[in-house]
């Protein structure tokens, strides 16, 4: 999946279809306002991109503060040492970010957090970090 987006210079949104434990059906969108490229260190983006979630209704997750650590952390290569897996991450907490979206097991390793340093709180799941369990994307 990523391969294919790095370089794309224009705003982009990303859609997965997930199912919650409970049987209810969540969408997520991605939107990214900036050029989509490689982050190895630190992170990319602006504040115009935002986390949606759509389920019984809708929910923007926007950049909060002025936090110069926007959006996204893209890895389109495996590195050497396994500390960076491929995926598109955005926000950052210490574990890892408020949503990730693995690109070698995308429906497995795949997640969405509640809380996270850059973006509002809040998510359309019950438990604080949510395996995603991923049916569809585009």
């Amino acid at each position: 999946m990523i391969t294919n987006m790095v370089g794309f210079t224009n705003p982009m949104a990303i859609f997965i279809s997930t199912v919650e434990k409970s049987g209810k059906d969540v969408l997520l969108g991605l939107f990214i306002n900036s050029n989509f490229k490689e982050c190895y260190e630190g992170s990319c983006g602006d504040d115009s991109s935002a986390i949606y979630s759509f389920s019984d209704k809708m929910d923007i997750y926007k950049p909060k503060g002025s936090s110069r650590r926007f959006c996204f952390i893209i890895n389109s290569k495996s590195l050497s040492d396994k500390s960076r897996k491929m995926g598109i991450g955005m926000g950052k907490t210490n574990e890892g970010h408020k949503i990730w979206i693995d690109n070698n097991d995308l429906f497995g390793s795949s997640y969405f957090t509640t809380e996270d340093d850059v973006f509002q709180s809040g998510s359309p799941y019950e438990s604080f970090h949510e395996k995603l369990d991923v049916i569809n994307y585009l």
